[in-house]
């Protein structure tokens, strides 16, 4: 039996988008083992399927270097930490190979966002397909970055301004690059990686990726992208890319029979069986630990909110990095949860209020649901 490896970047909206996938490959005769962070075990176990806990990452975090201080400290640190982090990817670098070894795998389907960790499976021997959940994040004729808010009309005065977008856009990361090699005296964390590539024979240098929505990527792989054609503009493909999307799972969450949200549904079925209000329900997804004074504030304001709008019932979803208290006193018409079973919700409720998340997004397109993206967070 063939072995298809799911190399996770650690989010949980990357999990929640190629469950179906996943799972479909599982019932079609693949083995299908899906590699990560422990904290993602029991979402993926609970769908079936294997689970392999691994460091998503193969080098320390750069951030470390802030301890070795500065001037001839730094200097005198640096040699140390580059050992380090050469010693570390070592290590990981075994449990990776021990673990291939055991699974043999025919293919290695490997989270984008964590692109540079390909080099890795290539030095195993390994063939390896990206996978994104997102419109594709390179640079495209015509197409504004992914991260931009600009709708192009595909002129030749909105493609001058697409590529000014582009090019605004690819500056600072470039830049933020030089600074970092000058600043570590290339213990930066690209450097380290390039260097411990060209040692087991990888000269990748040319193949490193900057003109890109973001992050870094690496260039010369085939691509699946799950999230649907239709939230991409239109555009050629470029060459290697395989859509499939959309792939919403409806059942994923199976039977839920968590005691609080059960007491959830019948305040709903109560509500809307007696009240004239809408039930509203909204969540900033995975990026409630990333950007928590934004969220903080959008989760205060709900509150306000809520009190000045006494019709509708409201439902919070925080995730586990908010302060809960801080909402206190809680307004009656709303609930807070630290997480929901999100798609089961949807179809209860009548209104999202999202980040703009590619899977959120997908949800409530499919089930239904009148939604509002945040401009704030995408």
């Amino acid at each position: 039996m063939s072995v298809i490896i799911f190399d996770m970047f650690p989010a949980s909206g990357h999990y929640s988008a190629i469950l179906k996938m996943a799972k479909v490959l599982n019932n079609n005769g693949f083995r299908v083992v899906v590699s990560g962070s422990a904290d993602f075990r029991e979402k993926v176990e609970k769908q079936g399927l294997e689970y392999l806990i691994t460091n998503p990452l193969l080098l320390i975090p750069e951030k470390s270097l802030k301890a070795l201080g500065q001037g001839r400290k730094f200097l005198e640190s640096r040699k140390a930490y580059q050992s380090k982090q050469e010693e570390e990817w070592m290590e990981n670098f075994n449990r990776l190979k021990t673990d291939i070894q055991a699974l043999q795998p025919s293919l290695v389907l490997l989270d984008e966002q964590n692109a540079l960790k390909a080099g890795a499976y290539v030095a195993l021997g390994v063939p390896v397909v990206f996978f994104q959940t997102k419109p594709d994040t390179r640079r495209n004729t015509g197409i504004p970055p992914f991260t931009s808010y600009y709708l192009p009309r595909f002129t030749a005065t909105s493609n001058g301004y697409c590529r000014f977008l582009w090019l605004s856009k690819g500056f600072m990361p470039a830049f933020r690059t030089i600074c970092r090699k000058l600043k570590l005296l290339k213990t930066d964390d690209l450097s380290v990686l390039l260097r411990i590539y060209r040692e087991i024979g990888l000269d990748w240098g040319e193949r490193i990726d900057i003109n890109r929505s973001f992050g870094v990527g690496i260039k010369g792989f085939s691509r699946i992208v799950v999230s649907p054609a239709p939230f991409d503009f239109p555009h050629e493909e470029m060459p290697g890319v395989h859509r499939i999307g959309p792939l919403t799972n409806v059942n994923r969450e199976g039977k839920i029979d968590q005691p609080r949200y059960q007491i959830l549904i019948r305040k709903i079925e109560e509500y809307q069986s007696t009240q004239k209000g809408r039930v509203i329900y909204a969540s900033m997804g995975t990026i409630t630990g990333q950007d928590a004074k934004r969220c903080t504030k959008f989760f205060l304001q709900m509150g306000k909110i809520a009190r000045m709008n006494p019709e509708h019932l409201f439902i919070l979803s925080t995730g586990n990095s908010f302060d809960v208290n801080l909402l206190l006193p809680t307004p009656n018409n709303m609930l807070v949860f630290e997480t929901v079973p999100q798609v089961d919700l949807l179809q209860k409720c009548d209104f999202m209020i999202t980040h703009g998340g590619m899977n959120s997004i997908t949800e409530c397109v499919f089930l239904w649901c009148t939604h509002v993206g945040l401009s704030a967070f995408t």
